[in-house]
């Protein structure tokens, strides 16, 4: 009950953007790959408690905007005013912009006082949203394309070896070859996982024909694709209104697009099939929780982009939430998972949610300084 009374109050908010450089470039459509940079944010209490918030800062410097425009409004607060404190950071940077930059730094400092909340009241935060289950379906993002983008034998190795440790979900890139490559890649995709695992495929925005995008999806109808994931570059609302409705395959939206305004009209214009949200770009936990909502009530799925240390509490608090979003164990793709403290358990082809205050984990502060920029 005391840690529930406690009134500790932010101290302190630390910024640092760090770069990790993998240890083999890959390709995703239209995107080369060498290495992965991160905004990381740490809120220290009075008592000492610390939470932590990260997010992939895409060769953006944020940890300035979290210092001099965001900090202001969090030191001297209590995390259990996470919401106001939220609302004070969105209003304080309204000439700064409500998307982007601003919002990705905004999204991670509320990450990392709802990591102190829940912390606060001696729970973990799946609990403290809504304790729906303990374990999560693993959705597997694998099949990133190599330097000869025709290669096969690193993404077939991959699904076969998650496969045969019971993950039976998988997502693999597309969009990069031409509508017969890709075909293949897909093709033998689901040949190795199996025709009872579930396929996804994710186009990364680089589709601009929408008649080809419709060709694509009907070509790989018989695939059994649980989704075909932005296919067109954001802005693109006539096309992914006439996909939504047009399309064999459901239609993945919202990695990349921030604020809860964005989702509503998205899901309101009947533009989405499976709700792809992005918890830090969008702005953190506390409007995340308004968009599984707005999902929910129309009756949608969620499905969270990556970070699964922070997604895991999401998909464990609430039904709509599909699954964790994972990179292969096989590849290094993700990188920040080398500084935390607590790795998520996994069985099978599920991860396990934390049983700790909070988030679950530490980050190994110290280490990642040594990769600022």
């Amino acid at each position: 009950m005391a840690g529930v009374l406690s009134e500790d109050r932010v101290q302190s908010v630390e910024a640092v953007t760090v770069s990790l450089p993998l240890a083999k470039t890959v390709w995703a459509s239209g995107l080369r790959i060498t290495q992965r940079d991160f905004l990381v944010v740490r809120v220290r209490t009075k008592s000492g408690r610390c939470g932590y918030g990260f997010h992939k800062s895409r060769g953006i410097t944020l940890d300035r905007i979290v210092r001099d425009n965001l900090a202001p409004s969090v030191i001297g607060k209590s995390p259990w005013e996470v919401e106001r404190i939220w609302d004070e950071m969105y209003r304080t940077t309204l000439f700064s912009g409500r998307t982007g930059a601003v919002m990705r730094a905004l999204g991670t400092v509320d990450i990392a006082l709802w990591d102190l909340r829940a912390q606060l009241a001696g729970a973990p935060l799946h609990r403290l949203l809504g304790g729906y289950r303990s374990e999560c379906r693993i959705l597997l993002v694998t099949g990133y394309y190599e330097e000869d983008p025709h290669e096969l034998k690193p993404l077939l190795e991959d699904v076969e070896y998650h496969a045969l440790q019971g993950i039976d979900f998988f997502k693999i890139a597309a969009g990069m070859l031409d509508l017969t490559g890709d075909t293949r890649r897909i093709a033998e995709a689901r040949r190795v996982a199996g025709e009872a695992a579930d396929l996804a495929v994710d186009v990364n925005w680089v589709w601009s024909d929408l008649k080809q995008a419709l060709r694509a999806a009907r070509l790989w109808e018989p695939y059994r694709l649980s989704w075909i994931e932005e296919p067109f570059p954001p802005g693109s609302t006539r096309a992914r209104r006439r996909f939504a409705h047009e399309s064999p395959i459901p239609l993945a939206i919202g990695d990349e697009q921030s604020g809860v305004a964005f989702f509503r009209d998205l899901i309101h214009n009947d533009s989405v099939d499976v709700v792809r949200v992005d918890t830090p770009v969008v702005g953190g936990i506390t409007p995340t929780l308004r968009i599984i909502a707005l999902a929910d009530a129309a009756g949608l799925p969620v499905s969270p982009h990556i970070y699964p240390e922070i997604n895991i509490h999401l998909a464990a608090a609430f039904p709509n939430v599909v699954a964790v979003e994972m990179f292969s164990s096989r590849t290094e793709l993700y990188q920040i998972d080398r500084f935390i403290s607590s790795k998520l358990e996994l069985r099978g082809g599920a991860a396990i949610a934390p049983s700790q205050p909070g988030l679950g984990f530490d980050l190994d502060w110290e280490s990642l300084l040594r990769h600022t920029i």
